[in-house]
């Protein structure tokens, strides 16, 4: 038996007015109803973490086959030349940031 069954036989040796068995009756649906919505939201759940995983398994070789086609031309333009120049503007915009941060007056 489970847990439902066993509330059940225990409501039925106990007598009730009508109103009693009425209120009994909604609880008793309830919990069905609950119990069904969990178990059809556990199994959309597990269908759904098992289709993502699939399709993820699938398109994950073709995804990095797509992501070394698109950054191999950046490596070409990121020569001697161009390396240094972004370190340091990347630099001095950390720098100003912080400066800026510690100035109050600007953003009162």
């Amino acid at each position: 038996m489970n847990r439902l069954e066993t509330i059940i036989e225990k409501e039925k040796e106990v007598f009730y007015s009508q109103r009693d068995k009425e209120k009994l009756c909604s609880q008793v649906l309830l919990l069905v109803q609950h119990e069904q919505e969990s178990r059809k939201f556990k199994r959309n759940l597990c269908l759904g973490l098992f289709s993502g995983v699939g399709i993820m398994g699938f398109l994950l070789p073709q995804i990095g086959i797509i992501v070394n086609e698109l950054t191999s031309p950046l490596v070409d333009v990121m020569s001697d030349e161009f390396l240094p120049v972004i370190t340091f503007s990347y630099g001095l915009s950390i720098v100003l940031l912080m400066w800026l941060n510690k100035r109050e007056i600007i953003f009162d």
